[in-house]
Order: C-alpha cells, then structure tokens, then sequence
C-alpha cells in the first residue's frame, strides 16, 4: 500500500509538471526547473534507468519464449527480433503500433 501512495504522488507531480510545461519534454523542463547541470545529470540517469529496465526486460521475454516455446535455440535468436520489432514501433510512429495491435487484440481476445 505505500509503495502503491508513493506511486500516485509521483504520478501526480508528473501531471502537473506536464499540465505547467505543455510542449516539453521531461528532459527539457527538468532543466528548466532544478538547472543545466543538475537536470543533465537527472536526465542522465532517467536513461540509465530506462535501459537497464528494458535490458531486463528483453531478457526475461527470451528466457520465456525459450523456456516454454523454443527449446534449444539460442537466446540471441529471440532477442534480435524482439528487438527489431521493439526499434520499428518506437520510430515508426503510431501507425506500426496500430497495425500491431489491429493483429494481436483478436488473437488476445480469443
């Protein structure tokens, strides 16, 4: 229950940074408020975090996929076309990411 408070408080203080600074983004107005160079470094570790997040991440789907669908093949097998698939939605836009969810949303449902 409190990390789940401490979530909503931060959540909301991320609302209302965005509400204030409307077409920035977080590493924009992070420098505006706390400075450049403080700012850089909390933008820095922002992406520190985000990659080793979506480091773990990518590693735990493979070990998935290979424990209950791909026995034997080797893990950098699996994780390059995850990651292809990953780098095409984020650059290609919203467009790719509809055409994706138009594919995976009946198969989910069903």
């Amino acid at each position: 229950l409190i990390g789940g408070c401490i979530v909503i408080l931060v959540i909301l203080v991320m609302v209302k940074l965005s509400l204030q600074f409307p077409e920035n983004t977080v590493y924009q107005y992070s420098r505006r408020i706390v400075g450049t160079i403080p700012g850089g470094f909390l933008s820095m570790l922002l992406i520190i975090y985000f990659l080793i997040i979506a480091g773990f991440e990518i590693r735990v789907l493979a070990e998935v996929t290979l424990f209950y669908l791909l026995e034997g093949t080797p893990i950098w097998a699996i994780v390059i076309p995850f990651i292809w698939v990953g780098c095409y939605l984020v650059f290609g836009g919203i467009n790719p990411i509809a055409r994706l969810y138009q594919i995976v949303l009946p198969i989910s449902l069903f």
